[in-house]
């Protein structure tokens, strides 16, 4: 896992795709803040 990830980055002359180094797709998530906080238990 960590050949194919360090082989990539050698390769990089900018940190503008850094991205593409990693072997798998990144994710992410999208919901309001006020969830986070409701389930974490934090005051607002």
């Amino acid at each position: 896992m960590t050949t194919p990830f360090l082989g990539r980055l050698a390769h990089q002359k900018t940190g503008d795709r850094l991205s593409e180094c990693f072997p798998f797709p990144v994710l992410t998530v999208e919901a309001l803040v006020e969830e986070f906080y409701d389930y974490y238990g934090i005051s607002q």
